[in-house]
């Protein structure tokens, strides 16, 4: 069910590094490629590597400095 659903939402994530452990408790990496998430990268500064897909979601923790690092993502 919840790869249906990851399939459509995204095809990118961009991770924070520290939930990416616990994140993979519930949805395991091979689980997400086979539903179309293309490309995983870290959460840091600076800009995304370039990519061709259309959607990306930014899974992070509720902190200041990781929406700072989000929004250099966004707007870099």
């Amino acid at each position: 069910m919840y790869g249906a659903l990851l399939s459509l939402l995204f095809q990118a994530i961009v991770w924070d590094e520290s939930l990416a452990g616990p994140v993979g408790l519930v949805a395991k990496y091979s689980v997400l490629r086979e539903n179309e998430v293309l490309k995983m990268f870290p959460l840091r500064a600076g800009n995304l590597p370039p990519t061709d897909v259309r959607n990306i979601i930014f899974i992070t923790r509720p902190h200041l400095r990781l929406m700072d690092l989000v929004a250099d993502n966004v707007h870099g």
